[in-house]
């Protein structure tokens, strides 16, 4: 048989032979409701096969889809991907493309007497923790309280609950007003001068009463028919359990436990969508993986056609809740189809990564063509500052791009190690320095406040993102109302619309802190439409709850940011400072996080990127900085000197350069760092430069049984003969 590509006719090589057969493969998995897995690398094509499964699908069952009104769910990881999917697959209404969570949600939203039964539990669970925690003498701010006597708590506790509007008038005050404020109130207990002696302390012994009464009061709500709704809001990063309102994490979980338990819903989603299509299976969390597997299984036993194909690979699982490669484990004996073509890069960038990723899968360029690319590894003994270091290698590279002519672009994407070193370079270090001192977790604050799809920030970054976007609104004359305003809330009148347009934009502050504040002015003042400040408050994604003590915008924030970046142990004096910290920030580092953010490089010829930030991206020229740590907190200490100082002990042990034997041992961190460099790199079309900030000599060996000769940079900028 004859193979001819629609580019003029044109006879197809071997490879591009073999491609189809590997899209052949995927099709008839379909045509025989065979579920799969089809592993690809860096660079495959993986979309690219997503969608032609699709068409495959479409062309050759919508009559019998429409005839038992059915449709094909096809699922991703971001938003982004979305559209990309729905841009290459164009119109179809038989084919429903949504993230994970936008499709799980629609799949149970209608369950509610079940959904409420799973969020009863899950609020009494949560009662019982906060409980706990205000028996717990060990925690500094409620050791007080918890050392109380049964009968002064519960005075304490009547007292604070009868003056609660207090508290929330006042919470973001300091320390001497809210004394000052409860000072005339009579009949307070006699704990109470104690208690409040250290303001913070007394802030967090509150939430923490007003929170069980905000649960007890849902539970009796629920449990007497007043409240049968609970919804998820993908607007929000948290969950507002006592609002009716769960997030992201326990979407996933409801949705578990739902399908796991109630064999009904299982047979109605089997019957209305007999095609999954996963797509980045690796980032997805054991839950939803285990949904798919309890709907296959259901299938299977009641001999109905379904299947579920998952698009993916294991060796870019970089997430610390993604399945990865443990969906073999989770989900056994469905068919594994792999791609070992890469359409992306030049072959010395696929030679490099094919020995970082050392699998199954050994990628060659589907076109001969392709074989101009060069990988260089640098690394310096300097003692300069990494930023300044890393800038003079940026520029040098520049320049050697500006002078080759075989580079059709000189932009220069560079992937960066640390969270403080990408914020540096990006114009926002200041920002990293006060954020990492907050209570987010140091290993997710490359998600938490880094992250380029707005789900996965912390939701005081998300709430500052917004405001952020809105004051970058006003201040540009071409924004609509729209943009400023979001959608209107009920009727606006154009002219209280433009008044309040005017008046925002004349504020003076520089800071973020100060803009908030005379923005919660401005919308409660008598003259602002009520829909008006709910339309700014919906686009901002801000809930007020008047019962929960939020009272206007001022106070809201305030109330987040006192969370971020507020310890219980902290004196009210150091409460107040860190708060301040971060809102006193000049807009010029916010507008720069923004636009890393929104990943708007507009101007810019060189871009930065974290690597977790370029999943699925492809650039002609990449640089990558790296160090030793990932971060300066014990799990990132050191993680890439290991992980070069054990690929070496492997060589040394048996000569190759292959990284299995720790594989096979499931090291776990050993996994996460070679992903993580296989990612990177794997970006690369055509040229590749790393540049490695610390002395490698104890290391040297590892690396060069994975990018050859290494050169000192230093002596590089002298002698340019190495590449």
């Amino acid at each position: 048989m004859v193979w001819l590509s629609s580019e003029g006719m044109r006879k197809m090589s071997p490879n591009e032979i073999e491609e189809i057969e590997v899209q052949d493969k995927l099709n008839k998995c379909v045509d025989s409701f065979e579920s799969f897995r089809f592993n690809a690398g860096a660079g495959a094509g993986k979309t690219y096969a997503l969608v032609e499964t699709i068409k495959h699908i479409i062309k050759n069952n919508l009559a019998e889809l429409e005839r038992k009104n059915q449709k094909v769910i096809c699922i991703t990881y971001t938003n982004v991907a979305v559209r990309e999917i729905k841009e290459r697959l164009g119109s179809s209404e038989i084919v429903l493309v949504s993230t994970i969570h936008d499709r799980l949600w629609e799949l149970i939203r209608s369950y509610q007497p079940e959904l409420i039964k799973l969020h009863l539990e899950k609020i009494k669970l949560e009662k019982i923790e906060v409980s706990n925690e205000l028996q717990d003498e060990s925690r500094a701010a409620i050791k007080k309280y918890a050392k109380l006597s049964d009968d002064a708590k519960s005075q304490f506790d009547a007292f604070v609950k009868a003056h609660r509007d207090v508290f929330y008038k006042n919470r973001g005050a300091n320390a001497a007003t809210i004394k000052a404020a409860y000072k005339d109130i009579p009949d307070k207990p006699e704990c109470f001068s104690d208690l409040i002696s250290n303001v913070g302390h007394f802030k967090d012994v509150l939430k923490r009463l007003y929170k069980l009464d905000r649960f007890q009061k849902c539970i009796e709500d629920i449990e007497a028919g007043k409240k049968s709704r609970v919804k998820y809001d993908s607007a929000f990063n948290s969950d507002r359990l006592e609002y009716m309102y769960f997030s992201h994490d326990t979407l996933l979980e409801y949705s578990d436990k739902l399908v796991d338990k109630y064999p009904v819903l299982r047979r109605v989603i089997v019957d209305k969508y007999s095609y999954f299509l996963i797509d980045e299976y690796q980032d997805t969390n054991e839950k939803v993986i285990k949904i798919f597997k309890n709907l296959h299984l259901d299938s299977k036993k009641n001999k109905q056609s379904w299947m579920v194909g998952y698009f993916g690979d294991t060796a870019q699982n970089i997430y610390d809740d993604g399945v990865g490669r443990h969906i073999k484990d989770l989900h056994k004996n469905i068919v594994d189809i792999n791609k070992k073509f890469n359409r992306r890069s030049h072959k010395q960038i696929i030679d490099t990564v094919n020995v970082i990723r050392n699998d199954d899968i050994v990628q060659r360029p589907i076109f001969d063509r392709k074989d101009e690319g060069s990988v260089s590894f640098f690394y310096s003994q300097s003692n300069d500052d990494k930023k300044v270091l890393s800038e003079r290698f940026l520029n040098h590279y520049r320049n050697d791009l500006m002078h080759n002519n075989k580079c059709e672009s000189k932009n220069i994407h560079c992937l960066v190690l640390t969270n403080k070193l990408v914020s540096e370079l990006s114009q926002f270090g200041i920002i990293h320095e006060v954020v990492k001192r907050s209570n987010i977790f140091y290993k997710d604050l490359k998600t938490k406040l880094l992250s380029n799809d707005l789900e996965k920030l912390h939701p005081t970054m998300l709430s500052l993102y917004r405001i952020v976007k809105l004051h970058l609104a006003l201040s540009d004359e071409q924004s609509t109302y729209g943009q400023v305003f979001g959608k209107p809330k009920g009727d606006v009148t154009f002219e209280r619309a433009n008044n309040l347009l005017n008046n925002l934009k004349i504020f003076e502050s520089s800071s973020l802190g100060g803009f908030i504040s005379s923005l919660s002015e401005e919308i409660e003042n008598e003259e602002c439409e009520a829909n008006l400040k709910l339309s700014i408050l919906d686009h901002l994604g801000v809930r007020l709850n008047k019962e929960g003590g939020d009272y206007n915008l001022d106070s809201y924030i305030d109330d987040q940011v006192r969370e971020l970046m507020v310890d219980s142990a902290m004196s009210d004096e150091d409460a107040n400072k860190k708060v301040g910290e971060l809102l006193k920030i000049d807009f010029s580092q916010w507008y720069s996080w923004v636009k890393f953010i929104d990943q708007n490089n507009e101007g810019k010829e060189i871009i930065f990127h974290t690597y977790h930030g370029t999943k699925g991206e492809e650039y002609e020229n990449v640089a990558i900085i790296m160090e030793h740590n990932f971060g300066n907190r014990r799990e990132g200490i050191d993680k890439f000197k290991k992980y070069f100082s054990s690929v070496g002990a492997i060589k040394e042990k048996d000569g190759s350069n292959v990284t299995k034997e720790v594989d096979e041992n499931v090291d776990a961190d050993f996994e996460n760092s070679k992903n993580l460099l296989y990612v990177a790199c794997s970006r690369a079309i055509k040229n590749l430069r790393i540049l490695y900030v610390d002395d490698i000599m104890d290391i040297k060996n590892g690396v060069e049984s994975i990018f050859g000769n290494v050169f000192e940079w230093e002596s590089y900028t002298n002698d340019c003969s190495y590449v």
